[in-house]
């Protein structure tokens, strides 16, 4: 037999988010609200089991659940679909949670992460305002509300909060890597180079700490930082090179490289990209288009990892063509194929000057 109880509330009409229905327009109090509402409850506790019953006047919504014996934790469930990213469905769940037992600072915690990262930022803010105030010294819920306020454009409060934390918790990765990500914003880059070092040494593999303290170090402007920040950039991809922030990692590793490699005086042209274009328009004009596609789209895949364009020596193969190669032949190269294939594409690295050039001695043979 279960051991759960059976959950009964009530909430008013003009306390519901209608944010919550699928149609969130559906004008309230009419017909096809109340069959909304209740169709809501009904999928939000169907798959946990037992029974619901959902009422629907003008003023009120009434809900019961009665658990049978195969029925599984309401909070436990709507806490599985959050941490799967089903952050609408488990919001929703642990809102229904809430109005039973709005001084759990468990559910206001989880709940207001959630809405917080649905941009319900005021509903958010409110309910770890709750949790904060049950547990004074839950990092956790300090930390996800000083997000929320910097979300809403609360920014001293924000830091006020994170700072709170980092002394109550000194060890707390996630506490270092906020506080240090909003004092960067701020342009307060010595304080959130220390707190994001912080973040890094006590979650070396966490992408989001690496990035951030690359970031800082970039916007630096300093040599020997910038060095430091490239070698982040490139374990920020290794950890996942499929995530958001590793494409954002890559970007800015293109950026440092173009910067580098533009380290010339303007309007001059690098000789060696230029031999490199020149060798790859000779190449491909004995290819097809598809061999020179493949060409292109190898380069591209490697580059995915980085490409040092600083370093002369041919360290890298390719399977499509024979040879060792340089970062900076294989980035001409691919920057040559991409305009043969698609001349309008941002291929992330500016040779124009050098393909120009390239192009007019080609056309000289």
């Amino acid at each position: 037999m279960s051991n759960l109880k059976p959950l009964e509330f009530t909430i008013l009409i003009e306390d519901f988010n209608p944010f919550l229905l699928p149609d969130p327009s559906v004008k309230v109090g009419s017909k096809e609200f109340r069959e909304s509402v209740a169709k809501f409850y009904k999928k939000q506790f169907q798959p946990v089991g037992g029974t619901i019953h959902v009422d629907v006047d003008n003023e009120v919504i009434k809900v019961r659940w009665l658990p049978d014996e195969y029925s599984q934790d309401p909070f436990e469930y709507a806490l599985s679909l959050l941490k799967e990213g089903e952050l609408k469905d488990g919001a929703a769940l642990m809102q229904s949670l809430a109005e039973l037992n709005p001084d759990d600072p468990d559910i206001m915690f989880n709940l207001g992460m959630a809405l917080s990262d649905l941009g319900q930022i005021n509903d958010a803010i409110g309910y770890l305002s709750r949790a904060v105030e049950a547990t004074p010294n839950n990092v956790n819920a300090l930390v996800a509300l000083g997000v929320a306020y910097q979300r809403n454009g609360k920014v001293e409060d924000a830091i006020n909060l994170l700072k709170r934390a980092v002394i109550i918790e000194p060890d707390n990765g996630y506490a270092h890597r906020n506080l240090g990500a909003i004092l960067g914003n701020e342009g307060k880059t010595t304080e959130s180079e220390t707190h994001l070092r912080e973040a890094v040494r006590i979650l070396p593999n966490d992408q989001p700490s690496l990035y951030g303290l690359a970031h800082c170090l970039e916007s630096s402007g300093e040599e020997h930082k910038i060095a430091e920040a490239d070698d982040l950039y490139k374990k920020t991809i290794d950890i996942n090179p499929r995530s958001s922030i590793a494409e954002y990692a890559r970007q800015a590793r293109s950026k440092l490289a173009e910067r580098s490699f533009k380290g010339k005086v303007s309007g001059n042209v690098r000789p060696d990209a230029m031999m490199y274009c020149l060798s790859a328009l000779q190449k491909f004009d004995k290819m097809s288009r598809s061999e020179v596609q493949a060409v292109a789209f190898e380069i591209a895949m490697l580059g995915m990892s980085g490409l040092d364009t600083n370093d002369p020596t041919p360290k890298y193969r390719l399977r499509s063509l024979p040879g060792n190669y340089s970062g900076l032949q294989l980035v001409s190269m691919m920057y040559v194929g991409f305009k043969r294939i698609e001349p309008n594409m941002d291929v992330g690295f500016d040779l124009s000057e050098e393909y120009e050039a390239a192009q007019q001695l080609f056309k000289a043979e």
